[in-house]
């Protein structure tokens, strides 16, 4: 059965094309994406080039964090992995959590924690069970964020009321 199409379409018998409204969110989502990435190019071209240095030493320290805090972790769960073979891990994780497949790369962080730690002599379970604890430790402080936000946006609120 060909849902109204010829033999000769090159949908399948039992794929449809989404509907009009379902591409037309999509549509408006990619272009406020690519709206908003623009916006932040152009404001990254009007800084000086000395904070753009800042920048980057500011994400190279937040990475090199990562990776100690999962080191750190590890080490403290019996593993003799090295410093290297935890930097490369974390360098695939975060590359792969780049590609929109998951919410916050919940999935691929395990996954890559199951399968590459074991690679370099840790087992399985402690992989996974210290994927899930860095989890935990990102909802925590994302969560310390969030009431931070709220509390923020209430303050504002309350001085608008005010004045």
């Amino acid at each position: 059965f060909f849902l109204g199409r010829r033999k000769g379409d090159a949908l399948a018998a039992n794929v449809a094309p989404p509907p009009l409204a379902a591409r037309g969110r999509l549509r408006h989502a990619c272009a406020s994406i690519i709206r908003k990435l623009l916006a932040a190019s152009q404001e990254l071209s009007r800084l000086t080039p000395s904070t753009k240095v800042i920048l980057i030493l500011l994400s190279v320290l937040q990475q090199l964090l990562v990776v100690a805090a999962a080191y750190v972790l590890l080490q403290s769960m019996d593993s003799s992995v090295s410093i290297m073979a935890v930097a490369f891990v974390r360098s695939v994780v975060i590359i792969l959590m780049l590609v929109p497949i998951s919410i916050g790369g919940i999935g691929i962080r395990d996954l890559t924690f199951y399968g590459l730690l074991p690679l370099f002599g840790v087992p399985a379970e402690v992989a996974l069970t210290a994927s899930l604890l860095l989890l935990a430790n990102s909802f925590l402080l994302s969560l310390t964020g969030a009431v931070s936000e709220i509390c923020d946006g209430m303050l504002r609120r309350k001085v608008q009321r005010a004045t």
